[in-house]
């Protein structure tokens, strides 16, 4: 599965973890291809909002000795777009986040 960053979502975590930003897509992708794989045993609907007309989940991801992630995306047929990253790993912190970006 072929997987996109959506910049504005992404890009305050890339930026902050310059140096580490290969291996921070690198981990996201393959998990999100795992949960893909498992049928999203581990993912939750981030937000009851739409982005672009596809419905948002999210799943934590945990990268090495970096701070855990928490991660919105949303899957249409080959093609997974990570809309959102965030180092605030609760949930309801999380949703908060989500669902004022997707206004």
């Amino acid at each position: 599965m072929r997987c996109e960053f959506y910049l504005p979502g992404c890009k305050a975590l890339f930026r902050r973890y310059a140096a580490q930003e290969q291996q921070l897509r690198t981990a996201i992708e393959q998990h999100i291809d795992g949960q893909i794989a498992t049928d999203f045993v581990h993912t939750k609907l981030a937000s009851r909002r739409l982005f672009n007309g596809l419905k948002v989940y999210e799943c934590r991801v945990n990268v090495g000795k970096l701070p855990a992630l928490r991660v919105a995306f949303t899957v249409r047929t080959g093609v997974a777009t990570v809309v959102y990253i965030s180092t605030n790993i609760q949930k309801s912190e999380f949703s908060k986040e989500i669902d004022a970006f997707l206004k």
